[in-house]
């Protein structure tokens, strides 16, 4: 079936992955060249619009790396990115375990989010 769609055969090749790695950097790094592509798309972040969900969690992992950096550093090592405020937990055990602590505090909560409570 290839042979009869194709006769010549693949007429070009599919992109390096060098070439993917570049595109998604563009794309999730805050840039006028993802502005551009984004033009005119509806990024309001709302329950029914995925894209301004993303848009949102974007802005909020872009405003967590510095804590988590600062985390890696004060522990010297890497530290997955993916819990981070388990992290910011076991290093300052200031959720229940230090009331002295304001809940103000970066990065200090009185109790965890729901979602990491388990019961």
């Amino acid at each position: 079936m290839r042979f009869v769609i194709f006769p010549l055969g693949r007429a070009q090749a599919a992109p390096s992955d060098q070439l993917d790695h570049e595109l998604a950097r563009i794309l999730q790094v805050p840039s006028a060249t993802r502005s551009r592509i984004g033009r005119g798309q509806y990024l309001t972040a709302s329950e029914h619009n995925p894209i301004g969900q993303l848009e949102e969690a974007l802005k909020d992992i872009l405003a967590a790396e510095p804590v988590h950096k600062r985390l890696s550093d004060a522990m010297g090592k890497k530290l997955s990115f993916t819990r981070l405020d388990i992290l910011a937990q076991k290093r300052s055990g200031c959720w229940s375990s230090d009331p002295g602590r304001s809940p103000n505090s970066e990065p200090c909560r009185r109790e965890p989010p729901a979602f990491y409570q388990r019961g």
